[in-house]
């Protein structure tokens, strides 16, 4: 009977060993299930803000390519803008009357004199 019980407690210990191993394989593979999931979440999440990252760097590039743009066109309408007001100057007389008649004849300018000088203000 001692020996009976023996072998009854090797069994046991043998079968609980089974049990053990089988259930360390087990969670190994859902480990190794896990950190794969983990690897490819986190590759798809570099991926994912790697194209919003180069999305928006070709918005900032167009973004930048505007701005000198209108920066360039506001200079050249600046320039047209001090350009005809020499030539309206030029044009008219130091006259107020014709100075008035000018005045009237252009909607959106103010020409006046000051010490001497002609203004035009769009």
């Amino acid at each position: 009977t001692n020996e009976y019980k023996h072998e009854s407690k090797n069994e046991d210990f043998s079968e609980e060993l089974i049990k053990l191993t089988q259930q360390n394989q087990f969670l190994q593979q859902q480990l190794k299930k896990l950190e794969n999931n983990h690897y490819q979440t986190n590759q798809q999440q570099h991926e994912i803000s790697n194209q919003e990252y180069y999305e928006l760097e070709n918005q900032l590039s167009e973004y930048q390519s505007l701005i000198e743009y209108s920066r360039d066109n506001t200079n050249y309408l600046s320039l047209e803008i001090n350009t005809y007001q020499c030539l309206l100057i030029n044009l008219v007389s130091s006259t107020q009357q014709k100075t008035n008649l000018l005045s009237s004849k252009i909607p959106g300018f103010n020409i006046y004199f000051d010490h001497g000088t002609m203004w035009v203000r769009i």
